[in-house]
């Protein structure tokens, strides 16, 4: 924990620097840059900078090893020196750099493309967040390609801007991708056995600020898809802006089957109801209290260290089959190549089923709850009419409860004939899975043997080539003797 002592400290050891800074380079020190110079972090006021400012500025953004850059502009005008502070702060190769900030700055198409080529050179940006920036689709088109091949930054706030349109696609490109590579990343120790060196989730976007902008219905429907799989995304604001009732009640379904996400807020649009949001907000209670949920979709993979070292397997893309080769012959495939052939569909099948048995489970056990609960009420009311006939009356006037008991035992039987069948296709496709599972080992196994047979072959055939040349060898040289 720093204390007070250390931050005023650094405070000061970084004032100190910057006013060095300017008289080596011989300019006048800016009162409002030397204010703006915190602990850890800088703020830069664009209204308060003047013509000799960058070049002092540059040196100190260096040397002064930030965490934090924020460039704020007191009105949303084009300030003359903002390009070049843009360019000097997403230029800065400082790796201890993990949060830019640029606030009420009117962005154009140069400076977009500047903040791109920055996104991709900050190794280690955590945090980038462009609120008040007349930010608009085609603008955010500029940036989507830096912000896919970027896989540090887990937290992007774009609240306040004038997102619309066919943003929700773009930003679905990003998503799609960070969620691959995660994906890809978390198979490949698995593949190996192994656990990650690193946390897998903040290899990508984790958290979303969309507030303030000029979202509709149709940008909830572009993401719904994703959402509906994707166990990555903790936290998506999206108050203030104009998502109708069909919205709404697309993330209501979105929390259905979603167990990741914790923080969602929908408030002050117009298709928010009261019913709506306490529905929604269960939903984020139930992921909140439950553990971080396990990839749902199993995966059959084939034990590589089983394999001979002078054996490859590759994963042919088109069909599910396992092909292998000698050393001599190498087939590269992408770990995502790899992935989708092994994507069984019975087994996500499967998964989906078990999910929905534990919902009948948890369903079967609240009903017997409640059961076990309402005969302890009516026996100690039957006892009490028994001791008491004048309370008997009272007693004959709550007996239909025994008729609503009946009924929930019926639907309690049902329920157990709906899960009784849902085991028996557990069991079958469980079974489907072992017959494949064995299907792969006896191809394997096979494979081996024709391998084997092949390299017996081709050591028979160069012993052979061999012993033919030897002979022709030989032949001339009897014949040369002779000659001689």
């Amino acid at each position: 924990m720093t204390t007070l002592f250390q931050k005023n400290t650094r405070i000061q050891q970084m004032q100190k620097l910057y006013r060095q800074i300017c008289e080596y380079q011989n300019k006048q020190m800016n009162n409002a840059i030397k204010s703006g110079i915190n602990e850890n972090d800088i703020t830069i006021i664009l209204e308060y900078l003047q013509q000799d400012d960058p070049e002092t500025l540059s040196q100190l953004l260096r040397d002064g090893k930030f965490k934090c850059i924020t460039v704020k502009g007191i009105q949303r005008l084009r300030h003359k020196l903002t390009p070049e502070i843009l360019k000097m702060v997403t230029k800065n190769y400082n790796l201890e750099l993990i949060t830019i900030n640029i606030i009420n700055v009117k962005l154009s198409q140069e400076m977009t493309d500047m903040l791109a080529q920055g996104i991709t050179n900050v190794q280690y940006l955590k945090e980038l967040k462009l609120s008040q920036c007349s930010l608009t689709a085609n603008l955010f088109g500029r940036l989507q390609s830096s912000l896919m091949q970027n896989s540090s930054i887990v937290n992007l706030d774009l609240s306040k801007n004038q997102l619309c349109g066919p943003f929700g696609l773009l930003l679905l490109g990003i998503l799609q991708e960070h969620y691959e590579r995660r994906q890809n990343l978390e198979w490949v120790y698995h593949s190996r056995g192994e656990s990650p060196e690193e946390d897998v989730s903040q290899n990508g976007i984790c958290e979303l600020n969309l507030s303030h902008n000029k979202l509709t219905d149709q940008f909830i429907k572009d993401l719904t898809p994703f959402l509906q799989k994707d166990r990555w995304i903790k936290e998506i604001q999206l108050n203030h802006n104009q998502i109708q009732r069909d919205g709404v009640e697309y993330v209501n379904k979105i929390l259905e089957v979603n167990y990741s996400l914790i923080v969602l807020d929908l408030t002050n649009n117009m298709g928010i109801t009261k019913g709506l949001q306490e529905q929604i907000q269960l939903k984020l209670l139930r992921n909140q209290q439950q553990p971080k949920q396990q990839d749902k979709q199993v995966d059959i993979l084939v034990n590589v260290s089983d394999i001979p070292d002078n054996q490859h397997v590759s994963y042919d893309q088109e069909s599910p089959g396992v092909s292998f080769g000698v050393f001599d012959n190498p087939i590269r495939s992408s770990i995502q190549q790899k992935k989708k052939q092994y994507e069984c569909s019975q087994c996500m099948k499967l998964s989906d089923t078990v999910r929905k048995q534990q919902l009948y489970i948890k369903g079967l056990e609240k009903t017997i709850l409640k059961l076990k609960q309402r005969a302890k009420h009516n026996f100690s009311q039957t006892s009490q009419s028994l001791l008491h006939p004048q309370s008997s009356m009272n007693y004959l006037l709550e007996h239909h409860q025994v008729n609503e008991q009946d009924e929930e035992l019926e639907g309690i039987e049902n329920m157990m004939n709906d899960l009784t069948r849902m085991m028996d296709n557990i069991d079958a496709q469980g079974s489907a899975t072992q017959n494949l599972t064995a299907h792969l080992s006896s191809t394997i196994l096979g494979m081996n043997n024709v391998t084997r047979v092949m390299y017996e072959r081709d050591d028979r055939n160069q012993e052979q080539q061999q012993e033919q040349l030897m002979n022709i060898l030989g032949q001339n040289s009897i014949s040369h003797n002779s000659d001689t």
